[in-house]
């Protein structure tokens, strides 16, 4: 018996994570990307059109086509005529890689989400995508603070947090051929 969880979405990141971080060489490597997206696929069939590049702030949506300053879209590019979405993010939570320490805490984050809305440095006006790792809740103190953070938002009477699948740039999910 499948178990639904509204809030979770597993999509297409990549198998070997950019040649283990290895971006410029692998994103300009078309064939490699394609390769890497259906080897994850092989291992984890992931049926949605959803997708976030490893170590790029890549949109390719619809109405969005953006790139951070990191190098070429070429790769990205050839699974989006595939048929994926790629989401990228308007704010990360940063956290010390090492330790896996949250760098930030819940009130600076509350922080910066209100000048991300208040700026406009949304892609989408009034919706914010944040990154948190899931590395940085292995961490107690993380967890405490993530749970603190949702929290104040689900008590404010200004944000919401929303399922990614009603991001309104997005198309409409599809399911994709195995």
């Amino acid at each position: 018996m499948a178990v639904k969880y509204d809030y979770i979405i597993a999509a297409y990141h990549s198998y070997t994570h950019a040649f283990g971080n290895n971006y410029n060489k692998f994103y300009n490597n078309t064939v490699a990307v394609v390769d890497d997206c259906k080897k994850a696929n092989a291992v984890l069939p992931l049926y949605t059109n959803i997708a976030r590049t490893a170590g790029r702030n890549l949109w390719r949506l619809p109405s969005i086509n953006a790139i951070d300053e990191k190098g070429s879209p070429n790769g990205p590019d050839s699974l989006t005529k595939m048929g994926l979405q790629f989401l990228g993010l308007n704010c990360t939570w940063p956290y010390n890689y090492k330790t896996l320490l949250n760098t930030r805490d819940v009130a600076v984050m509350i922080n910066r989400i209100h000048i991300y809305f208040n700026s406009n440095f949304t892609k989408v006006p009034k919706h914010l995508v944040m990154l948190l790792y899931d590395q940085q809740l292995s961490k107690a103190e993380n967890f405490k603070q993530f749970k603190d953070f949702v929290n104040t938002i689900q008590n404010s009477s200004q944000y919401e947090f929303a399922n990614l699948r009603d991001y309104p740039a997005l198309d409409k999910i599809k399911l994709l051929k195995n």
